[in-house]
């Protein structure tokens, strides 16, 4: 067997030579590990496998990663990569070689997260970036191995999700009946389970209300309408007499325009979720005296109704019966 294995401070190096050239590589903390690392190599090198890696600065290589995945993503996917190689993975590693970052520099980081404070399932979000990054780099040939593989990840805690219950949904809607848009965006969500970049693409094309369904196809970011990320989210969605009432209503006094588009801004462009978040759905969190949940909790009620009453036909008979629907009713 050629080559040697090298111990420095507490962790394990495999020293071998190939075409003349020298060549260390970290193996961990534990004999075995370097061991089978320096089998692996020597199989490599036997069996003319061995590939020699490209030398390349962490902060060199996120940045040409972000151009090359860039096309493949969604939008919204690409915005969450930027922000967390920029703030997150350059400032840590940006000065390496992507061949020197090993799996106790990234236990060590993520561990540094926590410290901070941040929620598991943030430090996750970030740990799947860098994950994903260096597994491309394994495939590109900048590392051998993606040391990142191997990372104990933070344990997410198992929490109630939060959610509106009948009630508060049609408090909710009493709070923003003066505009027929908010308000049949609202009740779209709340009794559809759509999400709210799908409920932004709708087009009147997409609604049929002789069969009262409608066809979702696209989601909506940054007032970009592009395919849904999976083939499950395109579907048809079947939806219940009040809101055939309520689009039906909407439309008779929508604007006419070129894009199509259900729910539109004042400047007649596609509705924008941020506000949504902030101009419609907190305020009339507030004015309906509801505890501050996101636009997203009404996707996860709709989904709790589902499961404890059936289908959408009992969900609009309940819903009318209570009289939570106080415009429409």
């Amino acid at each position: 067997m050629r080559g040697s294995i090298r111990k420095r401070g507490d962790k394990y190096y495999v020293c071998f030579r190939v075409n003349g050239k020298q060549h260390s590589r970290a193996a961990g903390t534990k004999k075995r590990d370097a061991d089978a690392m320096l089998a692996k190599i020597n199989y490599e090198i036997n069996t003319g496998r061995y590939v020699d890696i490209k030398p390349m600065v962490f902060s060199e290589f996120s940045t040409r990663w972000l151009e090359l995945t860039k096309p493949n993503l969604k939008a919204s996917s690409y915005s969450k990569y930027v922000v967390v190689v920029n703030n997150e993975l350059v400032p840590m590693f940006g000065a390496l070689q992507v061949s020197r970052i090993d799996t106790e520099m990234i236990q060590g980081w993520l561990t540094g997260l926590s410290a901070r404070g941040l929620k598991p399932s943030t430090v996750n979000t970030y740990f799947s970036t860098m994950r994903k990054l260096m597994s491309d780099a394994e495939k590109w040939k900048y590392i051998h191995r993606n040391p990142a593989a191997i990372v104990n990840r933070p344990k997410i805690p198992k929490s109630e999700i939060d959610y509106l219950d009948p009630q508060e949904i049609g408090r909710l809607l009493a709070a923003v009946e003066n505009c027929a848009q908010d308000h049949a965006l609202l009740m779209l969500l709340a009794l559809t389970g759509m999400r709210i970049g799908e409920a932004l693409a709708l087009t009147w094309d997409d609604i049929d209300f002789i069969k009262q369904t409608l066809m979702v196809s696209k989601t909506m970011y940054n007032g970009v309408a592009t395919a849904p990320k999976t083939s499950g989210s395109r579907r048809v969605v079947k939806f219940p007499e009040p809101i055939k009432r309520e689009l039906m209503n909407l439309q008779l006094t929508s604007p006419i325009t070129q894009t199509n588009y259900v729910f539109l801004s004042g400047a007649h462009t596609p509705l924008d979720r941020n506000h949504v978040r902030n101009r419609i759905m907190k305020p009339a969190l507030v004015r309906a005296g509801l505890r501050s949940v996101s636009v997203h909790s009404l996707r996860h009620s709709y989904a709790t109704l589902m499961i404890h009453q059936g289908d959408n036909d009992y969900v609009s008979k309940r819903f009318n019966d209570e009289r939570v629907f106080s415009k429409t009713l």
